[in-house]
């Protein structure tokens, strides 16, 4: 996100808040939606996500119930012994809660959806990922000018000391991260803001 990214860095202000406002690519506007429409199902469309139906996606489905075996960030509690079908239920259930309900957002990225990447799911929604090229335009400069001293770097890279090749690197890395892995959202976050832009 140029526009967005850009003044955050330049300005070496924190712009956690506004990018968590902003969802992950949300169009919605919750001050105009009816109570159908702020269901957590409507927030998840309207970031770009694919819910799962099910009635379908059955390889998803596996997967997923596989994963939720292994993996924290649970919609029910610590249930290793969970099956296909309860995980349905708590996804039905989960996806009618009303958006502001808590953590519960965060889990149904995780449980709910078609899995995506971070990379997939910012190319999908319009984004090009910066490439050395692309960073050494005037216009994106400031990205690896002010990562160091930037807010809501990549959890794995705490300096990239102007070298843009050691960004990009990290970039690709976490970009695969899937939704249903640890901390998911706040590594969309950070990618998002030093990865990606709308403006190449």
């Amino acid at each position: 996100m140029a526009s967005g990214a850009g003044l955050c860095g330049a300005a070496g202000v924190g712009c956690g808040a506004y990018f968590l406002s902003e969802n992950l690519n949300s169009h919605v506007d919750t001050t105009v939606l009816t109570s159908k429409n702020k269901t957590i199902k409507a927030h998840l469309q309207g970031d770009g996500f694919e819910v799962l139906d099910v009635n379908k996606h059955h390889d998803h489905w596996t997967t997923l119930t596989q994963k939720y075996k292994e993996l924290s960030g649970k919609l029910d509690g610590d249930d290793s012994n969970i099956d296909e079908s309860k995980l349905k239920g708590l996804c039905q259930e989960a996806l009618e809660k009303d958006y502001a309900e808590g953590s519960t957002y965060d889990q149904a990225i995780k449980w709910c959806i078609v899995p995506v990447t971070i990379t997939s799911h910012l190319q999908k929604g319009g984004y090009t990922a910066f490439t050395t090229d692309i960073l050494n335009k005037p216009q994106h400069k400031w990205v690896v000018d002010t990562y160091d001293n930037g807010w809501d770097k990549i959890s794995s890279l705490d300096a990239i000391s102007k070298d843009a090749s050691k960004l990009i690197s990290e970039c690709t890395k976490v970009g695969g991260k899937h939704n249903y892995e640890k901390d998911f959202y706040r590594d969309f976050v950070s990618i998002r803001q030093w990865c990606f832009t709308q403006y190449p």
